[in-house]
């Protein structure tokens, strides 16, 4: 059931990580909470799907204990784990309360899809909704990437930040932004930053 047009019904709520090692999963319907993350496995996965999940009062910190992470955290910095084919469709992230929250650090991956989600943020200096790279090793994402139809509401820096991007086609359509920004300079809704592709590599955004 979808969190963020449909009442849900009694389910499954995990306050401990969840990590998807393996290739091939779809993860339906379940909510978790407090400091647990939803994670991609070390050794990288791929054909993911991730659907009609809530995050509700996580209190994953980028400015504390577990700096650069999120909730929605698909990330390495090993060379050669690639996360490939993953979905997020119909995913929720509110009822933050404190810190600097984000809602998704991906990288290191190949062909992403996020549609017809919510990401509502506790608004404070800062706070990123979705950043694609974060160390500067290897490429954030790459391939064919759609950002469609999602709400961001209460971030205060790049809603979408593409700090390392590679080859590929990026489509980014019909989403809202809803009070995001702060008075300094550094911050925007959408940011593609450091191109990290082959020099011969081409890329069309639209």
């Amino acid at each position: 059931i979808n969190p963020n047009t449909d009442t849900r019904a009694e389910e499954a709520i995990f306050s401990e990580n969840i990590f998807v090692s393996a290739n091939n999963v779809t993860i339906d319907g379940i909510m978790f909470t407090g400091a647990a993350r939803l994670m991609g496995g070390e050794t990288g996965c791929s054909d993911v799907v991730i659907k009609n999940v809530w995050s509700k009062g996580s209190t994953v910190n980028p400015a504390a204990e577990n700096s650069g992470t999120a909730p929605f955290y698909f990330y390495s910095s090993t060379e050669g784990v690639v996360f490939k084919n993953l979905t997020f469709f119909q995913i929720r992230m509110s009822d933050r309360t404190d810190g600097r929250p984000m809602a998704m650090v991906l990288g290191r991956v190949e062909n992403l899809t996020i549609k017809d989600s919510q990401f509502v943020g506790k608004r404070s200096n800062y706070n990123d909704a979705i950043k694609l790279g974060n160390d500067g090793s290897g490429f954030g994402v790459k391939g064919n990437v759609e950002i469609v139809g999602c709400h961001f509401e209460n971030f205060a820096q790049y809603v979408l930040w593409f700090l390392h991007y590679s080859e590929g086609t990026y489509s980014i359509q019909n989403n809202t932004f809803l009070n995001c920004g702060q008075t300094s300079s550094a911050h925007c809704a959408i940011r593609f930053a450091d191109y990290a592709g082959a020099d011969a590599g081409l890329s069309s955004i639209e």
